[in-house]
Parts: structure tokens; C-alpha cells; sequence
């Protein structure tokens, strides 16, 4: 009955399915975890559903206030400096991980020096950004990376050994529905 899609598809591909009367529903990819309960409460309406999506926003912002609880007391002095490494990639400013990071009570070093939304990441750049924790994907899109072997690359990388992530063990890798899944999920 409705497709919903982000905005970043194809629009040659939305036309197709528009052209073919399916009802089509592009919405912007949430960038913050507030614009990703606007996104439930948005499709909620579009299927009739408020009551269910007020519902799923509720539990989300009990997970946020749990997690806020957690975190209050943390002074900025002592908040870790987290990086997300996504096979040389990184998340900074204007993105779902800057926001999920500070929500967390950390920071995000990506953006603390001044890199926006999803960048390509040497390792001279982690070194010199010298994270506390590094965050990874549980999951390839392909067979062409193994994540367990790009935790491992990361943790046995001379290069990277006086990185305080790897000289600590705080390299781990997390449920992709919660890093990077555009859902309810991302609260977790």
C-alpha cells in the first residue's frame, strides 16, 4: 500500500515507483535521535497509527532519560572521546553518532576537530585524534571485510598501539540496529 524511502534513494528510482501509481513516502534520513522520533510519529500518522507511535516514543524517551540519568554527572573534563571506524570511515558533526555519543555523555573526537557528517579516516588522523574508546560495526555490507578481523586489525596495528582506545581495550563493536539502524533502536 505505501513505500517509505529516505531521501538519499535514487530519485530515478522513486520516479519508477511513483510512475507505476505506488504511493511513495521519501522522508529525510534523521540526523538526531529527536528528528528519529519525529520520523516515528510522522509514519505512525501516515499509516493510521498515532497511538502505536506515541506508544513507541514514550519507550524511547525512557531509555533516553535512563541513559541521561546515568550520564548527568559526568564532567566535561572526564567524558570519554569515542570515535566510530566504519572500514575507514568516520561519523562527525551532523550525524546520528555525534548525537547518540553525546546523548551517551561522550565525545565524539571526529567532530571535536572539526569533521562533518561521514568522512573517510586515515589512521595518522586516529592517532592524532588519540580516542579513548573506538567504536566498530558488527556487520560488512559485503564479503569483502570481516569485522572481527578489522577489530583485530585495529587492535594488533603497531601504527595505532599508543592509541589510549587500543592501549586500554576500548575497541568494541556494537549491534549495528543500534549504531546505525534509522529506528527506534538507536536509543539503545
Amino acid at each position: 500500500d505505501l513505500v517509505l524511502l529516505p531521501d538519499w534513494m535514487d530519485e530515478a528510482f522513486i520516479s519508477q515507483l511513483r510512475d507505476a501509481n505506488i504511493k511513495v513516502y521519501v522522508h529525510k534520513t534523521p540526523d538526531t535521535v529527536n528528528e528519529q522520533r519525529q520520523l516515528v510519529m510522522e509514519i505512525a500518522k501516515l499509516v493510521g497509527e498515532e497511538e502505536k507511535g506515541s506508544s513507541i516514543v514514550a519507550w524511547m524517551d525512557e531509555k533516553l532519560k535512563e541513559i541521561e540519568d546515568r550520564v548527568k554527572d559526568i564532567k566535561d573534563e572526564d567524558k570519554l572521546r569515542v570515535i566510530n571506524s566504519n572500514f575507514g570511515y568516520t561519523y562527525a558533526k551532523g550525524s546520528m553518532f555525534d548525537d547518540m555519543a553525546q546523548k551517551a555523555g561522550l565525545v565524539n573526537a571526529a567532530s571535536e576537530i572539526g569533521l562533518e557528517g561521514f568522512v573517510e579516516i586515515s589512521k595518522e588522523k586516529i592517532v592524532e585524534m588519540n580516542p579513548d574508546m573506538i567504536v566498530l560495526s558488527s556487520w560488512s555490507y559485503d564479503d569483502s571485510t570481516d569485522p572481527e578481523a578489522y577489530m583485530q586489525d585495529i587492535l594488533n596495528d603497531r601504527s595505532l598501539a599508543e592509541v589510549n582506545a587500543v592501549k586500554n581495550n576500548r575497541v568494541v563493536a556494537l549491534q549495528d540496529k543500534h549504531l546505525y539502524a534509522v529506528s527506534h533502536w538507536v536509543v539503545l
